[in-house]
């Protein structure tokens, strides 16, 4: 299920709702945007107490702007700006998407969670890497899988190193 919580009804007594479908049903997958923006702290908690985590996938969501600067952008032939919580339609207000990296969010689901980091890493890298079946050669750094790594400071704010493939990949100082 795309973005749970995003754009769809929400939870009632009497009628449940595309979002308690998507908590319920053992076999289907979420994605769940924990930027801090997309779904409140105590949603982001629930929807990871209620749901197996092998079926939720985290997402980022990030758009144009994503790790820059505040400011307004092109975007899809529209203006949109970005503030410190997100991107929005410029002419409505409309939020458009994350500023935040999916690291980032990775940190705030763990706090919002109070998940494991191995349980939240996993909804980051192997979990969505099953989803699309490819999780022979992605999502978990075992033998004989693609050695696709990337290594955070504590706060999950810069990246250290990156390897795609087990190939160092260039880390900007501002990273």
């Amino acid at each position: 299920m795309t973005h749970l919580w995003n754009a769809m009804s929400g939870v009632d007594h009497r009628n449940p709702g595309v979002a308690l479908f998507g908590l319920t049903d053992p076999n289907i997958y979420v994605e769940l945007n924990a930027d801090g923006t997309h779904v409140a702290a105590d949603v982001v908690r629930l929807t990871y107490k209620a749901k197996n985590p092998d079926r939720i996938v985290l997402i980022s969501d990030a758009v144009i702007s994503a790790g820059g600067p505040e400011g307004e952008y092109g975007y899809m032939g529209t203006t949109v700006v970005a503030d410190a919580k997100g991107v929005y339609y410029r002419d409505n207000g409309t939020l458009v998407g994350s500023r935040r990296l999916l690291n980032e969010s990775l940190g705030r689901f763990i706090h919002a969670a109070r998940a494991p980091l191995h349980e939240a890493v996993r909804m980051a890298t192997l979990n969505p890497a099953r989803l699309l079946g490819l999780a022979r050669r992605k999502g978990s750094l075992e033998a004989g899988k693609d050695a696709d790594v990337a290594v955070f400071s504590r706060d999950f704010r810069r990246a250290r190193a990156v390897f795609f493939e087990g190939e160092p990949l260039a880390v900007s100082a501002a990273s």
